[in-house]
């Protein structure tokens, strides 16, 4: 065998390692990021948790009882003239109330001789004042008349009219009936015709005391 030479292996390049690259810092969140994130989510919580509390709610049946009602119970009326007397014609059927502190003159058939009272328009079958105790003033009459066939309202109001031209005469309803009201001087005379005769009733309409009196007139037939 032919002697060749031992050849040497090629060198072995030496292994360089890789050179380490130094690791970067780790990056931390702002801290108003985290706190805004956690302030985010707890609204979030918060929000869901009354919505479902209101939504739960909203299912129930609330009975409410109704509030009490005051109920209030108005006074009775009084009337002034309760305490009052009665003054009672049953010849020509008529009444009316006067206070106590007040009297009742009244005339016999025919006569017109009257306490404080001059004259009396008519044949006066009966003519009542109510007035105080010796005063001649009244506070309202009462008169009926005997009438012809041929009186009626009009010529009434044009007698009125005739007797006093300044007196203001009218036409009106007084307990459901026509009448005829003049005022003059402060004083009203009603004069209507029932029964076949002519009542008169004067009073003074500025007085309350006469209109109250005059409140309580009224026919019983």
């Amino acid at each position: 065998m032919d002697n060749q030479p031992i050849q040497n292996p090629d060198p072995v390049s030496p292994v360089t390692a890789a050179p380490t690259l130094p690791s970067e810092p780790k990056r931390s969140l702002p801290k108003w990021l985290i706190a805004g994130i956690i302030v985010l989510v707890l609204l979030i919580v918060a929000g869901a948790g009354i919505y479902f509390l209101g939504k739960n709610q909203a299912t129930k049946v609330v009975t409410l009882s109704p509030a009490p009602i005051a109920v209030l119970t108005p006074n009775p009326t009084t009337d002034p003239t309760a305490n009052w007397k009665t003054y009672v014609n049953t010849k020509y059927n008529y009444i009316f109330k006067y206070p106590s502190n007040l009297q009742v003159n009244a005339d016999v058939e025919g006569g017109c001789t009257l306490e404080g009272l001059e004259s009396c328009r008519g044949i006066s079958l009966n003519s009542v004042r109510v007035n105080l105790k010796g005063i001649p003033d009244y506070h309202m009459g009462v008169s009926v008349i005997e009438i012809a066939n041929s009186v009626n309202l009009k010529s009434i109001a044009d007698s009125d009219k005739l007797n006093n031209p300044k007196a203001l005469v009218k036409t009106i309803k007084f307990l459901g009936l026509d009448a005829i009201t003049s005022n003059s001087d402060g004083l009203q005379t009603i004069d209507l015709i029932k029964n076949n005769y002519q009542y008169e009733l004067v009073n003074i309409p500025s007085s309350k005391l006469d209109q109250s009196i005059l409140s309580t007139f009224k026919f019983t037939k």
